[in-house]
């Protein structure tokens, strides 16, 4: 996918977290707590939901994304920029791609998007 394309897919934040939301319903959601795999979308808090013991889920949580305060679409931007370059990307373009001012070891970032 390209940027153009990718901005056409994803024109704002809600577009991707319906994509990671189909995703994760897609893969299945295990709740920490209880391991229960039956889940609803709470709309009013951006999560899922445990039908078992109501514990709360979000997209990131059990993903590379768990920690971090990046956005959703700034993810899936940084995981378009890798996939879709044949020679590769560097993670300080990747840094200035993203206009992250605080550093980032480069291992860091290939160790996340390395198989």
């Amino acid at each position: 996918m390209n940027i153009t394309k990718f901005a056409e897919r994803f024109p704002d934040e809600s577009s991707c977290q319906a994509y990671f939301q189909e995703k994760r319903v897609k893969e299945g959601v295990i709740c920490k707590n209880c391991s229960c795999s039956d889940h609803y979308w709470l709309h009013s808090k951006n999560m899922f939901q445990c039908k078992g013991c109501e514990f709360w889920t979000s997209i990131k949580s059990g993903t590379l994304m768990e920690n971090s305060n990046l956005s959703l679409r700034k993810w899936l931007v940084a995981i378009t920029f890798i996939s879709a370059t044949k020679q590769g990307f560097s993670a300080l373009e990747l840094q200035r791609q993203l206009h992250r001012t605080q550093p980032c070891p480069p291992g860091y970032i290939h160790h996340l998007f390395s198989p």
